[in-house]
Parts: structure tokens; sequence; C-alpha cells
């Protein structure tokens, strides 16, 4: 292994330490299962069998795919509904202030022109 360190080291190790603890990170099983919980090279070399005895156990909580934990997504979609009920309130009552309303479960807005005279053509008095 060369001397050269790609990382800012928080703490200085001898190389047989990371040579010896590099090889059980790099193992397929171990780098799987470290790569899951997002363990790196350098927070690993700190206590790794502490991080090894951890592995085995399963984790106190699951993040989910927004990186959310399962009550704090609950309470996310309750925000989000919430404020999707308080949009619809205030285009509905933007509309009623405008003259609009709902007729069968649609909006109507208020007729502000006929769009058909009353009477069609020209009147004449002698009937034709």
């Amino acid at each position: 292994m060369n001397s050269e360190r790609s990382f800012a080291a928080l703490k200085t190790f001898p190389d047989e330490y990371i040579e010896r603890w590099g090889e059980v990170y790099l193992t397929p099983e171990n780098n799987a299962r470290l790569r899951a919980r997002r363990v790196r090279f350098e927070t690993f070399l700190l206590c790794p069998s502490e991080i090894l005895a951890a592995l085995v156990r399963p984790p106190r909580y699951t993040l989910t795919a927004c990186g959310l934990l399962p009550a704090q997504r609950d309470v996310q979609r309750r925000i989000d509904l919430q404020d999707a009920v308080i949009e619809m309130a205030e285009c509905a009552v933007r509309a009623i202030k405008s003259g609009s309303h709902c007729a069968n479960g649609a909006w109507t807005e208020k007729l502000k022109h006929h769009a058909w005279p009353r009477h069609r053509g020209r009147r004449t008095s002698n009937g034709g």
C-alpha cells in the first residue's frame, strides 16, 4: 500500500492496521453491508470491531427513498394534504368572490354577456 492518503485522516494509523482492516472492509459481504449503511473507510477505521458487530444486528430505523423515517414521512404526507386542502379552499373562495358558482359538481363562471340575442333576425311589422 502506498503512503499517500486520498483523504484528510481523522486519526493516523499504522500501515499494518490499515492493511488488515482494509482487507476486512473490502470483502464482498462486508463491503455491501457497509455501503448500504454508508460507512466510509475512514469511519470504519475508528472502531472496526464495533461496526462489524453492528452489521449483524438489524438497524434501529429504516430510511425511505426520500430519506425520511416512516413517522416523518406520515407527518410530511399530512402536511402536504393540508396544503392541498388549503389551496383548494382558497381557489373556491376566489371563484365565489368573482361570481362563479358550482352546479352539479362543475364550476361555472357568471355570464358577462349573452351569446345569443333574444330575438334573431329583424322584426317587421308586416309579419314577414
